[in-house]
């Protein structure tokens, strides 16, 4: 019971590590669309072609989405990378004597 306790206790870790970073990537994306958008809404009369506006929002939207994405896939491959690199050095150690 004591080693499932522990087991429990970081897997709740991680799992609040991950999210907790996770909001802070959402909030920072937010923030930089909004700011984006509101540029834009500020630049629409000072610029000509309105279509290239629209164009930094759609592209700014998909930016912030897999901005988003790709940190946390690539987060969750260096835990994996971490996990495999142990498991493969501990069948490198010598065998214990019989």
């Amino acid at each position: 019971m004591e080693a499932i306790e522990k087991s429990a206790n970081a897997t709740f870790c991680y799992v609040s590590a991950n999210r907790w970073i996770g909001l802070r990537l959402e909030l920072l994306c937010n923030f930089f669309g909004i700011t984006t958008a509101i540029l834009c809404f500020a630049l629409k009369n000072q610029v000509e072609d309105k279509a290239l506006l629209t164009f930094s929002l759609q592209i700014i939207l998909d930016i912030v989405f897999l901005f988003s994405i790709s940190v946390r896939m690539y987060a969750e491959v260096q835990n994996m990378m971490t996990s495999s690199q142990r498991i493969y050095s501990y069948t490198q150690l010598e065998s214990e004597d019989e």
